[in-house]
Order: C-alpha cells, then structure tokens, then sequence
C-alpha cells in the first residue's frame, strides 16, 4: 500500500458519494447560472458578482477533486474491527480506568473522518 492511502468506513465513503453527487449536478448548475448573471451586468474587470461567482467555482472545483481523489485512494473498512484482541481501523475500543467504573468508548478512523476538536491534551 502506498502512504497516501486512507480508510474511511462505509458511512462516510456513502457521505462522500452523496455530497460528490450534490456538488457535481446542482451546486454546480447554481454557480453556473450565477456567472451567466453576473457576466450580463456588463465589466468584468469591476464585477464583484463575477469575480465572487469565479472565486466559488474555483473552490467548488477543489472540493470535487479531493473527494473523487479520497474515494479512489480510500480503503473501506469495517466498523466493527477484527472483533478480537487486535485493534486497528474501524475498531471500537472502550477504556476504563484502573480501579474506577468510568469508561470511555473510542471508534478508530482514518485521517479523513477524525474530528481534531475532540481532543484534549
């Protein structure tokens, strides 16, 4: 395997497949019809509607791209692990601690769908 391969679970492969959908037929239509309008309001060169509308399309552009590229370079993997003692993507591990009923429960994921705000350090 290569370094920049991801995994992502099932879900979130269908999430991206939905949003890919979405911005490639109708958020793409919207921006289109948005530049069609604002290139009949006349200057370019000064048309802020034309220069936003481009500005949008651009980053519209972008986020296709990385999602066509993370479904071809993704693994898909299973959100219920090994079911065993070895833990790795898509496992789920529930920890306690030492000499205390608290438990806290971790799902293992990829880099694409980690949530960094869920850290503390």
């Amino acid at each position: 395997m290569q370094n920049d391969d991801e995994y992502i679970s099932a879900e979130r492969k269908g999430a991206l497949e939905i949003e890919l959908q979405e911005l490639q037929t109708v958020r793409r239509k919207e921006i289109l019809e948005n530049l069609e309008y604002a290139k009949s309001l006349g200057d370019l060169s000064e048309n802020a509607e034309y220069h936003q509308a481009r500005e949008e399309q651009g980053k519209l552009e972008e986020r296709i791209s990385k999602i066509e590229h993370l479904l071809q370079a993704s693994h898909v993997v299973d959100k219920n692990g090994s079911g065993g003692a070895l833990v790795d993507i898509g496992s789920t591990v529930v920890v306690s601690k030492v000499d205390s009923n608290q438990t806290q429960t971790y799902q293992l994921v990829g880099s694409e769908e980690a949530d960094l705000s869920l850290i503390h350090i």
